[in-house]
């Protein structure tokens, strides 16, 4: 993220359509700039519960359930909460150093959209889109506000393989009724998404049993999926929830859109050979008025 960064001036925001919930007025400040009530901030304040508040520390203490504890992994465990900067270009950055970063598989993120007001936390999904030094070992983010969205419409990403030309993601979405995966490519030639199919799975015998490839079609009843979970409840694991209902009137496509103003949590998120993971300290992202500002938890 480097500094500010926003929607076109034209640019409408994307607003999910939560079943049962009304829809919240779409609110513009000057220059087309989308504020709070555009994309996920929408959804937060209409399918949040009345009250809350929390605090950042609450926040960043829920989130450290995305830790992986490695058993025997002593490196890992050293990189656990690890350090981050942020640079004068507003970027934050994770310097492992080479000897540390020759060591791993891979190093991903991880992103979240809260409201204190709200008491929500809505949990993005995890990606490679990062300005990547391997031989430096120096990583940092690339935040710009946007995510992917099905036609319009926010999903969870949740990336499955990284490869020369591209990158593999998973999307859960329920298809005509049915939990489903939509299988995602990233190309990085074209600069765009392209969708391979939809994965439908069944238990038998309670294993989960992946079946053969679908094609979306004109006329599929879609919902997206995203996963939340309160800031000051009881739960700690996060809670998937069917987010926007809507029917394919053409070709489905996946494009990343802007999320509008809001509240951003993200973390590196380091994996070795062993599939072993640890995370990094958090880093803080605030969106106002389509300028970004970045900071590190303490």
């Amino acid at each position: 993220s480097s500094g500010a960064s926003g929607a076109p001036g034209g640019q409408s925001p994307f607003v999910p359509q939560v079943p049962n919930i009304a829809q919240a007025p779409s609110h513009r400040q000057e220059g087309g700039v989308a504020a709070a009530a555009g994309a996920v901030g929408a959804l937060l304040n209409r399918a949040a519960p009345a009250g809350g508040g929390a605090s950042v520390e609450r926040i960043a203490s829920m989130l450290s359930g995305f830790n992986v504890k490695p058993v025997e992994a002593l490196d890992m465990e050293k990189l656990e909460d690890f350090e981050v900067s942020v640079n004068d270009d507003g970027d934050a950055v994770l310097d492992l150093g080479a000897d540390i970063a020759q060591k791993l598989e891979s190093v991903h993120f991880r992103l979240c959209y809260y409201s204190e007001e709200h008491d929500i936390i809505l949990n993005l999904g995890s990606d490679a889109d990062m300005k990547a030094d391997w031989d430096r070992g120096v990583f940092k983010d690339n935040f710009r506000n946007v995510w992917p969205a099905l036609n319009g419409h926010l999903v969870y990403l949740e990336i499955t393989e990284e490869r020369e030309n591209g990158n593999r993601y998973m999307v859960p979405i329920r298809l005509n009724g049915e939990r489903c995966n939509l299988v995602v490519d990233y190309d990085f030639g074209k600069s765009a998404y392209e969708i391979i199919g939809v994965r439908p799975s069944s238990e038998q015998k309670g294993v989960l049993v992946e079946r053969a490839l679908l094609q979306l079609k004109k006329g599929d009843r879609v919902q997206t999926l995203l996963q939340k979970m309160t800031i000051e409840g009881d739960d700690r694991e996060f809670e998937e929830v069917p987010v926007d209902d809507f029917v394919l009137d053409g070709k489905a496509r996946i494009e990343d859109e802007d999320m509008g103003d809001g509240n951003f949590m993200f973390l590196f998120e380091m994996t070795n050979l062993k599939q072993e993971s640890a995370t990094s300290k958090l880093v803080y992202f605030e969106v106002k008025d389509g300028r970004i500002t970045t900071k590190v938890l303490d």
